[in-house]
């Protein structure tokens, strides 16, 4: 299983973000169990939404 933190801000389609506390590149060869530990610290990141 492959995961990757999706910045939205700047494309619609999403783009591969780089600079988080999370990974500085797409994370291979995951368990189940770090793929859910990954994606929890994926959803407590900031978002950048603009809000109306």
């Amino acid at each position: 299983m492959e995961l990757a933190v999706l910045n939205f801000s700047t494309n619609p389609e999403g783009k591969l973000e780089y600079n988080t506390p999370i990974t500085n590149d797409v994370l291979g060869f995951l368990t189940w169990e770090r793929a859910v530990e990954t994606l929890t610290k994926i959803k407590e990141l900031p978002s950048n939404k603009m809000e109306d």
